[in-house]
């Protein structure tokens, strides 16, 4: 209904020698005739989003029927239950490739979409012009991609393994002690050698193959942690691991990570599972039922990059968190004052309220650490 409803918004949108057609999906494809610059395909897409701007009224389905199609949603207004009406607010992200001369009209198409790609990837709501670098780094994503599902069934088939679990200590600030560490996966590429977790780990995810490959690590880093002896002050250090949303969806998450403490014999309560702010709002009903679910196994939550997003004390309260983390730019801040040190101050304000610890990434001055341990981090 959702898809339909965009459809009409788009035909009254374009002229009339224009063509509307929906590709699959919620995608579809605009061609306009007789367009000769940037400023008139500019012209053609903000009329695009003046259709958009008005909510579009679906009717919920009756119980026991299911929607046929599905569309991503900016926010809705609550509907009155099953078959009433609801408004959904919808975002387009717009691609434009004008054609060139001898171009045909797959490679047309083919530009639109890299550039429709690629204004997603900047955020909601944005619109690019195709550039010819666009398809190169088109090419090298999906390179890349190829690569990782390579990689990860050489792992999951029990092949020489391209991945590495590294550790970064967390240390005590008043006593230098480690007291955990955070697992870290690292790709040693065939041909390119280590490729940075901030360029394969958005492939991961966007392809599932983080499912697999998440789950590898957390057994790698348990096992790791169950051999570790004990510090200078005979207490078990614990071991942090991070958990992407993609996983924290899949319905065997809880049974997965039970698996994972009995084959290792890690106890529980020297795990810490990480799960990013972006993620913990998210669908907050499904996501605070699996969190409270893996809180029955026994071990502790972490909200890592605190602060970055948009997660208010209401909210939080509901979690069944037990650390914040600070991401590196607030710890960057701390020494030099000003919105860094406010944000922090905040944070570590709201872990005291709500009786959680906290930790602070990339400590790496004497500056730093005296000012975050001065405010009790």
């Amino acid at each position: 209904a959702v898809l339909c409803r965009v459809a009409e918004c788009f035909q009254h949108a374009v002229r009339d020698g224009d063509t509307v057609a929906r590709l699959g999906g919620d995608e579809f494809a605009i061609l306009l005739e007789d367009v000769r610059t940037v400023d008139e395909a500019d012209a053609a897409a903000a009329r695009l989003y003046s259709a958009l701007m008005l909510p579009v009224t679906v009717t919920l389905p009756q119980p026991g029927a299911a929607p046929s199609g599905d569309a991503d949603r900016d926010g809705t207004n609550e509907g009155r239950g099953a078959g009433s009406e609801r408004e959904i607010f919808v975002k387009a992200s717009v691609g434009i490739a004008l054609a060139t001369p001898g171009e045909d009209a797959e490679a047309l198409l083919r530009n639109a979409d890299v550039a429709m790609y690629a204004a997603k990837a900047r955020g909601k709501g944005q619109a690019m012009h195709f550039e010819r670098s666009m398809h190169e780094q088109a090419l090298t994503r999906l390179r890349l991609e190829e690569d990782l599902r390579v990689s990860v069934a050489d792992l999951m088939n029990g092949g020489e393994s391209p991945f590495a679990v590294v550790f970064q200590p967390i240390v005590a600030l008043d006593t230098h002690r480690v007291v955990s560490a955070e697992a870290l996966v690292r790709w040693n590429h065939p041909r390119r050698g280590l490729i940075s977790p901030e360029e394969f780990i958005p492939v991961a995810e966007d392809t599932g193959l983080i499912v697999p490959l998440g789950l590898w690590v957390l057994t790698q880093a348990c096992a790791a942690a169950a051999s570790w002896p004990l510090s200078a002050d005979d207490s078990e250090i614990g071991v942090s691991v991070n958990l992407s949303g993609r996983q924290l969806q899949e319905a065997s998450i809880v049974d997965d990570v039970r698996g994972v403490l009995a084959l290792t014999g890690l106890a529980p309560e020297r795990l810490t599972l990480e799960i990013t702010e972006s993620v913990v709002m998210r669908d907050t009903s499904e996501t605070l039922d699996q969190l409270r679910a893996l809180k029955t196994l026994g071990l502790r939550l972490a909200v890592d990059d605190f602060g970055t997003g948009y997660s208010s004390l209401s909210y939080l309260r509901q979690f069944p968190v037990d650390v914040l983390k600070i991401d590196k730019r607030g710890s960057d801040g701390i020494a030099r004052g000003g919105d860094g040190a406010a944000l922090a101050r905040t944070i570590l304000a709201v872990a005291d309220t709500l009786q959680l610890r906290t930790v602070a990434e990339g400590i790496e001055d004497g500056a730093q650490h005296s000012s975050l341990r001065g405010l009790g981090c």
